[in-house]
């Protein structure tokens, strides 16, 4: 016996309502400075297949979120098909949404079904999209005041993959990553901003007393680093702080011959790798030694190291000594016999010490 089902009365239709809620929908409520906004993406993969092709067939997906309601035809051509759906959802007012399908004569297999959840983190009321990370970097000692030249290094390295969105920091700026170098004189703060939006690793260096002589700050209080980066597809290392002094102090000697009344040309060296005189240069039978030194101000001082021949001179050389009479007797009664005589020049000092 062969059957065909009629409809007589009644509908027709079948649906599935799914109410979707999770915590992460309304975490940021507490937050005042931020809109309670999110993007949220509906995924889903499908394949309808009708029953009966007598009858007319219905497949629909409703998307209900507060007081909208979007809805969408399915494709009923019985392959594979994907969907995917964005809306704003605003958790200010809703605590979840809901998913309907609705379909008539056929069958719906559903499968990878996805919710994406993106916090627009829009800042109220600029409209800005602010997504941001701070970290703050305070020198632990006291400030004196100082004549020594202060330089900052900073050893970093940043990553940045841009998304196409334009990210702002509180401080309403687009860069990426900054460092703003925060100065504190005459019981006020001051500031200079170093910014980046490109990947890069280097060693920057902020001239800190330049700063304070720019901004006729006289003297330093106090002095911190603030770290800011921006988005989400950025990453930020920093390797090592520091605070060093940079007083470049500029040595340089030059010879005098006392015997010909030459003066050589002022010759800089560093004095910490001189261990003798004679790792100088040549020097001549008597000799004065000038010493000069320049601080980073431009200021000079010269002395002279040694004088008056060799008098107060702490140098050391080799000789070749000559035997005048190599003879000696212990048993002599006389002083004479028991002395050994040498000749040798030593820069015509009398005696040696």
């Amino acid at each position: 016996i062969d059957y065909v089902w009629t409809r007589t009365s009644g509908s027709i239709n079948a649906d599935i309502v799914k109410t979707i809620t999770d915590t992460f929908l309304n975490q940021y409520d507490g937050f005042s400075n931020y809109q309670k906004l999110y993007d949220i993406t509906v995924d889903f993969d499908y394949t309808f297949t009708k029953d009966n092709s007598l009858y007319t067939d219905l497949a629909k997906i409703y998307i209900t979120y507060g007081a909208s309601q979007d809805s969408f035809n399915l494709i009923k051509e019985g392959t594979p098909q994907s969907f995917s759906y964005t809306f704003e959802f605003d958790s200010a007012t809703e605590s979840g949404f809901e998913v309907k399908f609705e379909i008539s004569n056929g069958q719906l297999d559903l499968s990878n079904m996805d919710y994406s959840y993106l916090f627009k983190c829009i800042e109220n009321p600029s409209g800005n999209i602010v997504l941001q990370q701070e970290f703050e970097v305070s020198y632990p000692y006291n400030f004196y005041r100082t004549t020594e030249h202060l330089l900052v290094d900073i050893d970093y390295s940043f990553v940045n993959n841009p998304n196409g969105i334009t990210y702002y920091n509180t401080y309403g700026r687009t860069n990426k990553f900054e460092i703003i170098f925060q100065v504190k004189a005459r019981g006020e703060w001051y500031e200079q901003v170093y910014a980046k939006s490109t990947s890069t690793a280097e060693i920057y260096t902020f001239d800190l007393s330049q700063f304070i002589i720019t901004n006729q700050l006289r003297y330093l209080e106090d002095f911190k680093i603030k770290f800011v980066l921006i988005g989400e597809d950025t990453e930020i290392i920093v390797s090592s702080i520091s605070l060093r002094n940079q007083m470049e102090i500029k040595e340089f000697y030059r010879i005098i011959d006392l015997e010909s009344g030459f003066v050589s040309e002022w010759i800089e060296f560093n004095s910490g790798t001189i261990l003798k005189l004679s790792d100088l240069a040549y020097l001549p039978n008597k000799f004065t030694i000038e010493y000069k030194v320049i601080d980073p101000a431009g200021n000079e001082a010269t002395v002279s190291t040694y004088n008056g021949g060799f008098e107060y001179l702490g140098f050391s050389t080799e000789k070749t000594l000559t035997w005048t009479d190599d003879n000696i007797d212990l048993n002599s009664v006389s002083q004479i016999d028991r002395t050994l005589s040498i000749t040798a020049d030593f820069g015509g000092i009398p005696n040696l010490d």
